[in-house]
């Protein structure tokens, strides 16, 4: 089987899907190995599943057909094996493993022969249908949590971005001047100089601010870079699809951190894909819409304030909205009386899909569920709105930066927390004979209406301290609530770093962050408190 012509893929973007495809293979070993060695074989599975959608969704991208077509193989029989919890399985395990040896011989530019390659997927699809048809099938399609960024991963990939010489050398000047200023602290330290070790400390002080804006500029990317990558793979899919189908970007000379333009790539390549095979039309549809043959996908960014915010607009058919709502009551969603943005949030309910038919394109009902769960990991959110017979818009906002946290430090107990600044609203005090209390929480009167509000300490299972004195009002997605405080340290600026595999999935926190006084303060997950209370 030949491989794909590379000569038009950049060697940057040649270089990262390789880097990443050994990753995800590594990843794909280590789980196929620990299977039926006694361990948590589902979550194992769920794994794998992750990075084989990833794997295909890459692949396709690139245009590496034959690596889609096993990837494809084999997420079908990790989904199979999850519906009928054979992950165990020997042959199973065997195939899994001459899968992965074929795929990262494919994504090296080998070239494999076409027979060998058909009959692996024939045996991956020949295990699954076997694995369903023997074992106790879901009712609807798995939908998995997202894998992580690639930035939050263990990862032995060397991650490399070109850097303006100009901003190196300016970095490089400010660490120059802050040796000098610290030879004249310690200097004026020496003598016992009080006047001029608080001049040598402000001098210090504004240096340190500004090496720290340095650093942050050295890992700018334009993101122009990122989003060519998907021009290619639009067409590519589009004409898979039997569409006519061409990306148009509008994001200027607009730069963002280097990890927000990769944990980019898997929410954007899912919208892609989706807009693809369920919104734009064929040629035929859209000559009798009166619409141009060729349909266009926009992708477009700008900033606003300290967030980043992406949309992508497709001129199809917009939101199936009567399928929406179907597929809602099969679930068990109440849908009476939802306005459009409520039916629109529907698409984001996990397994809920309104595909007709399994796809390279459509996948099995977990990609909107994986945009939000990703976006929300990166303290973001995604929106949709949609016009009957002209397209949806689907709209990404998220942090400019990932390691950088503007937020409001309060106290509970003994113990201090961070509230994300972008949800917090204000800040009031709790009288007593304004509000209405309850173990969890209560009520409090904010100029005369009711505003509901929950104990901090209750909630993250803290052993909390004197009375809660403050409510700090947050909101999120239209949802407004109070969160009582014992205190409020004030505003911070910090670098967030993650809780680790240990506590990652601690309920309600998202991060840590390290204070000026040494202490460490967990970052509060505001959405997550917000949606189990509302549960």
């Amino acid at each position: 089987m030949t491989v794909p012509n590379t000569a038009d893929i950049p060697e940057v973007l040649l270089r990262t899907f390789r880097d990443e495809t050994d990753e995800l293979l590594a990843e794909l070993e280590r789980g196929a190995l620990d299977l039926g060695a006694g361990g948590d074989d589902l979550a194992l599975l769920e794994t794998m599943y992750r990075g084989a959608h990833t794997l295909k969704g890459n692949a396709s991208c690139l245009g590496f057909d034959a690596m889609t077509e096993v990837a494809h193989h084999l997420e079908g029989a990790m989904s199979a094996a999850i519906a009928s919890r054979r992950g165990g399985d020997r042959a199973l395990i065997a195939l899994v493993l001459e899968s992965l040896d074929v795929l990262g011989r494919l994504a090296t530019g080998d070239e494999v022969a076409a027979g060998p390659v058909a009959a692996l997927g024939a045996q991956l699809a020949a295990w699954a249908a076997g694995a369903v048809a023997d074992g106790e099938p879901t009712a609807d399609p798995v939908a998995l949590p997202p894998s992580a960024p690639p930035a939050e991963r263990g990862s032995r990939v060397t991650r490399a971005i070109r850097v303006d010489v100009g901003r190196l050398d300016h970095a490089l000047d400010l660490v120059g001047e802050i040796a000098v200023t610290r030879g004249r602290l310690v200097d004026a330290h020496r003598r016992r100089d009080a006047a001029a070790v608080d001049d040598a400390l402000e001098i210090v002080d504004a240096l340190v601010r500004d090496l720290r804006a340095g650093v942050l500029a050295l890992r700018l990317v334009p993101l122009r870079t990122s989003f060519e990558r998907f021009r290619r793979a639009v067409r590519d899919l589009g004409r898979a699809a039997g569409k006519e189908v061409r990306l148009e970007l509008a994001c200027d000379d607009l730069e963002v951190d280097v990890s927000v333009a990769e944990a980019l790539r898997a929410p954007l390549t899912h919208l892609l894909r989706n807009a693809i095979d369920h919104g734009i039309e064929t040629p035929a549809a859209r000559r009798r819409a009166g619409k141009p043959a060729t349909g266009t996908l926009t992708l477009a960014a700008r900033q606003e304030g300290a967030s980043l915010v992406v949309e992508l607009t497709d001129d199809g058919a917009g939101l199936a909205r009567d399928a929406l709502l179907e597929r809602g009551r099969a679930l068990g969603v109440a849908v009476d009386g939802l306005s459009d943005a409520q039916i629109w949030e529907l698409a984001f309910v996990p397994g809920l899909s309104t595909a007709t038919r399994v796809t390279d394109l459509s996948g099995r009902g977990i990609g909107m569920d994986v945009v939000r769960r990703t976006l929300e990991a990166m303290r973001g959110g995604v929106r949709l709105a949609s016009v009957d017979g002209r397209g949806v818009t689907a709209s990404l906002c998220l942090p400019l930066t990932l390691s950088i946290l503007q937020g409001l430090a309060v106290g509970v107990g003994g113990d201090v927390y961070v509230l994300p600044l972008d949800h917090v609203v204000e800040c009031v005090d709790l009288a007593g004979d304004r509000a209405i209390r309850s173990v969890q929480g209560g009520v409090v009167e904010l100029r005369g209406e009711a505003l509901p509000y929950l104990s901090l300490a209750r909630s993250l299972g803290s052993e909390g301290g004197r009375a809660p004195g403050r409510i700090v009002v947050v909101e999120h997605d239209g949802t407004r609530a109070g969160l009582a405080v014992d205190c409020l340290h004030g505003e911070v600026q910090t670098v967030i770093k993650p809780l680790g595999p240990l506590l990652d999935r601690v309920h309600g926190l998202t991060g840590s962050a390290l204070l000026a006084d040494g202490r460490v303060a967990l970052v509060v997950d505001v959405r997550g408190l917000l949606r189990a209370a509302a549960a």
